[in-house]
């Protein structure tokens, strides 16, 4: 069950609204975690998100995805999942850490946006044990009394696309699962950490 590489041309945002303010107040916020005595949540990195809503919006207008639903895996402040919905998807989040997904709902409750976010990890607890690398620990991996799918009332085959944004060293798992539980002909959009976006098909092998 591979994963193929998908094509995404570049293209100027047209962001609807609230878009802007949206994406000014997740700046504010970001900045806001970073300042804390303490720093922001464990795991909590954020991505461009203008980049990500540039590929989101040719995901759309190209009709890419075989349908309507999405989820950010690891979906912090929300952000990506808010900006899915201003673009036509059915969007909603997992997040492990439940500040975070706290800040997101009141986010989206500000802007009145149809999102959905859950607390809870985003791999599903009937999944096979996944193949982690030698050293590697990852606190999201945890699923133990996790219900966020049943909160839900959905499990991975159901989302057209999937979006993530993976350490390096996650990137593989990341890429395990969605092969694992994803349905034939669903996106995987992922964001890297060398600033690069990549849009990924899960096809049958030949």
């Amino acid at each position: 069950m591979p994963l193929i590489d998908v094509a995404l041309s570049h293209q100027n945002i047209d962001l609807p609204e609230p878009g802007p303010a949206l994406l000014r107040e997740a700046q504010r916020l970001v900045s806001t975690l970073d300042n804390q005595p303490t720093g922001p949540p464990l795991g909590f990195v954020p991505c461009d998100y203008s980049q990500v809503a540039q590929a989101l919006q040719t995901t759309v207008a190209n009709r890419l995805a075989t349908g309507n639903t999405f989820c950010e895996w690891g979906s912090g402040l929300g952000i990506v999942t808010m900006l899915a919905s201003l673009f036509g998807l059915d969007a909603c989040g997992i997040e492990i850490e439940p500040t975070l997904v706290t800040a997101a709902r009141q986010l989206a409750a500000s802007h009145q946006l149809p999102v959905s976010f859950v607390t809870g990890s985003y791999i599903p607890p009937t999944a096979d044990a996944l193949e982690v690398p030698a050293g590697e620990d990852f606190f999201w991996m945890a699923t133990e009394a996790d219900a966020a799918y049943e909160t839900l009332d959905q499990d991975v085959a159901d989302f057209a696309i999937v979006f993530a944004f993976p350490w390096p060293a996650e990137a593989p798992i990341i890429a395990q699962l969605f092969e694992r539980h994803a349905r034939y002909g669903a996106l995987l959009l992922t964001y890297n950490h060398n600033g690069s976006v990549r849009l990924r098909r899960k096809v049958q092998r030949a």
